[in-house]
């Protein structure tokens, strides 16, 4: 009697066709395997763990890839398996019987066809931040990924343990004051920076490290041109023997290179953060006029970019990790920054508003 097998159907966000496929339960559960779309620039991939498994789903409605881990049982047996994106809500895997999964992506079809960027209605809108932010993140992570660092993602709600106290920011500290957040109660927050993701990592790993760690955070900001409450960051930690300032300049000048254009040149302003010492702030020559002066840069033909500095030795103590044999360099970069200097946004609303006069430039 042949083997039941299991239909598989996702929406490529390259080419934008249908892939629908057919898997064994051999298939899916024997080992890790992928589905691949015919233009060969996505695909879906089932890892093993045990008795579950993790798919990865490259999502046509926000650039990532999301990963999802699911019981066998219900791969194999639940007569429909969606998947969604956590930003959308909106299925983009589906996996159970032919039919239904058939149903479930003519469904799905019908809402890609009404979300398209050039949909008159403007509907797609809402997705647009986060599909300008998965392209810039996407180019941030295969950099960073090339010089060897791993991309580690944690929690947005967090312990004030984490987002400050581990980072030289008692109570009392009056740096606090500029990272003002939400609370839910006094210890339970929502992060205001990628950093708690840092000392986790230094808690649970020991060095070498070397890390970047993107997502989403929280400021207690009003709302302007230039500040939102809701922002996206990109951090980055090292941690090994005999690492020094040097490594760090060294390290983000060729990711501003990569980025900008080997013709970019980086300059470092003294500056002070309480979880780096010394700290800095990173400027790039403005790449719209080479560093002569203009609109862009206010004349000054530099660019604030990134802020960053050697990890503070008690940071490294509060993780375990001895300051007189282990030394670091952490730095962040705001992704909307990027993404607004790279679509000559001037307004940081823009990217949040639902205006179908700037959407219809995307």
């Amino acid at each position: 009697m042949p083997e039941e097998k299991r239909a598989i159907g996702y929406i490529c966000p390259v080419c934008g066709q249908a892939v629908i496929a057919q898997r064994t339960a051999f298939q899916l559960c024997a080992g890790d395997s992928v589905l691949p779309c015919p233009c060969g620039k996505s695909e879906l991939g089932f890892t093993q763990l045990g008795d579950r498994c993790e798919v990865t789903v490259p999502c046509l409605f926000c650039a990532r890839d999301h990963r999802a881990v699911c019981a066998n049982d219900a791969l194999l047996h639940k007569p429909l398996l969606s998947l969604s994106c956590p930003v959308s809500g909106l299925g983009t895997c589906y996996i159970g019987e032919e039919g239904q999964v058939f149903r479930a992506m003519e469904k799905l079809e019908v809402a890609v066809d009404k979300l398209r960027l050039d949909d008159q209605t403007g509907q797609r809108g809402a997705f647009l931040n986060e599909a300008v932010m998965g392209e810039v993140l996407g180019e941030l992570k295969e950099i960073f990924l090339g010089m060897g660092f791993d991309i580690v993602s944690g929690p947005e709600v967090e312990l004030d343990h984490y987002n400050f106290e581990m980072l030289n920011m008692p109570k009392s500290h009056p740096a606090r004051d500029t990272q003002d957040t939400f609370y839910f109660t006094e210890n339970v927050l929502l992060r205001t920076q990628t950093s708690p993701m840092q000392i986790r990592t230094m808690e649970k790993q020991k060095p070498p490290i070397r890390i970047i760690c993107p997502g989403r955070v929280y400021r207690s900001d009003a709302v302007d041109a230039t500040h939102s409450p809701i922002f996206h960051q990109c951090e980055g930690l090292v941690v090994d023997k005999g690492v020094t300032f040097s490594d760090l300049k060294g390290t983000l000048e060729l990711f501003i290179k990569k980025l900008y254009g080997e013709e970019t040149r980086v300059r470092f302003r003294p500056h002070h953060f309480p979880y780096t010492e010394p700290s800095a702030e990173m400027d790039m020559s403005c790449f719209k006029c080479g560093g002569k002066g203009c609109s862009m840069c206010k004349g000054e033909g530099w660019i604030e970019i990134l802020g960053c500095g050697m990890v503070h030795p008690q940071v490294l103590e509060n993780c375990g990790i001895d300051p007189e044999v282990y030394s670091g360099f952490a730095f962040g970069v705001g992704l909307e920054r990027i993404a607004m200097m790279r679509y000559g946004i001037d307004d940081m609303r823009l990217l949040y508003e639902n205006d179908l006069r700037f959407l219809k430039q995307f």
